[in-house]
């Protein structure tokens, strides 16, 4: 996936997964940081990302196992 596509179908994500892990970790801090990640995993991903049927669904639950490793760590 290039950069084009990956402006195209991920960034928009951003705010659906910020919603999300804000509900989550009931810290904005926290929220940011995990989207952060993902978004940073994703990236990473970007090569294998076309083989996903939904992107979306990943980065949904990329952010769920981010979000409870850090309430996690903080325990």
């Amino acid at each position: 996936m290039e950069l084009k596509q990956f402006k195209i179908a991920v960034l928009p994500l951003r705010d659906k997964l910020l919603s999300y892990a804000r509900k989550l970790t009931d810290d904005h801090s926290d929220a940011e940081d995990a989207v952060q990640e993902v978004m940073l995993k994703l990236w990473k991903l970007r090569p294998k990302l076309d083989e996903y049927h939904s992107i979306e669904a990943l980065a949904m639950t990329m952010t769920h196992h981010t979000c409870m490793d850090i309430l996690r760590g903080k325990h």
